[in-house]
């Protein structure tokens, strides 16, 4: 059963400006939809330009119609292997009873087994004495209803799991003077001709605020060529991604967290 967790992604809470509150200077802007907030810390403006340094950071997890999807491709995966997969199907259950006894598989180190073993939490080896009993299971009657137990268990996991994800870059910004907002464009190499676009400007009732929103969006020029997954460049997301100053708690339902670098 999952628990709710608070996951905060809070890095500064304001943004600040210059003097002048002509063009940002750093702080922290979020995105509740797509669970990201970036802080960033720009330069003092040179000729209508400032450069700005990134740090963005996501909390991604997998969709119940993506955690579907690969339970059944893992169960169709299975269903296909060749019988010589099985040879091994007495030590893999050997293997099991080690663990419910505590005691080190027979092809482990005794010492690192323990050592690793001990310092795992119980609920950690239930679930992992439980995924594998399930897998010696399947194992041994390679029917649909365990093969289907056995990818579930690791799913539920997989599932249950937010991944962080932290990435740090720089961009330069130009100052559309009849805006008043600060605008980058960065030309892709890839088959869609993407260009990446993204811009600082100020909420329309916090304009004599010196915090600064941010928004940023892919424009696909070539929408006849092919992404990398294979998929045509048209169905590439152009949306605009909208980014406030106002950053708050987010939430979501982890059990795990996995660090990206």
């Amino acid at each position: 059963m999952r628990t709710t967790c608070v996951f905060g992604l809070v890095l500064m809470q304001c943004g600040s400006a210059l003097a002048d509150g002509n063009s940002p200077t750093f702080g922290s802007v979020q995105n509740m939809v797509l669970k990201a907030s970036i802080s960033y810390q720009c330069g003092e403006p040179v000729a209508g330009k400032i450069l700005c340094r990134f740090r963005d950071m996501t909390l991604s997890q997998p969709t119940n119609e993506e955690t579907e999807k690969r339970i059944a491709d893992g169960v169709a995966s299975l269903l296909k292997a060749k019988p010589e997969e099985f040879n091994r199907c007495d030590e893999f259950a050997k293997t099991v009873t080690a663990l419910k006894a505590g005691k080190p598989p027979l092809d482990a180190n005794p010492a690192e087994f323990l050592e690793s073993w001990n310092a795992t939490p119980d609920e950690e080896k239930a679930r992992t004495i439980t995924m594998m009993d399930a897998g010696a299971k399947f194992c041994q009657t390679r029917d649909p209803a365990s093969a289907e137990a056995f990818i579930r268990m690791g799913e539920e996991v997989n599932a249950a799991t937010c991944q962080i994800g932290l990435v740090q870059y720089d961009r330069e910004f130009t100052l559309n003077p009849s805006t008043q907002r600060w605008q980058a464009t960065i030309q892709s190499a890839d088959e869609c001709g993407t260009i990446a676009y993204s811009e600082f400007y100020r909420s329309e009732t916090a304009k004599d605020t010196p915090f600064w929103n941010y928004s940023t969006k892919a424009i696909v020029t070539n929408p006849t060529g092919k992404q990398w997954s294979g998929e045509s460049c048209s169905k590439a997301d152009q949306s605009e991604h909208r980014y406030t100053w106002n950053v708050t708690t987010m939430f979501a339902s982890c059990k795990y967290v996995k660090m990206n670098p």
